[in-house]
């Protein structure tokens, strides 16, 4: 969804005071692709689960909650 849907998702669901939107949603497929090879490789395991449980802290932080 990242890759095939970039310029969507930055328009949905990056926060709009972050500038070059597209960027990072590139970015974060990117990280989460990385995360979920390296936890089925079972190598950084504990790297991935912490970048994964970062990523998620602040994707709460920065989209769900300012909805509220």
């Amino acid at each position: 969804m990242h890759f095939a849907m970039a310029s969507m998702m930055a328009q949905y669901v990056v926060p709009k005071w972050l500038p070059a939107g597209e960027f990072f949603v590139y970015l974060t497929g990117a990280a989460l692709l990385g995360a979920a090879v390296s936890l089925f490789i079972n190598k950084f395991t504990h790297l991935a689960g912490l970048g994964l449980f970062l990523f998620m802290l602040v994707l709460l932080v920065t989209v769900h909650i300012p909805g509220i």
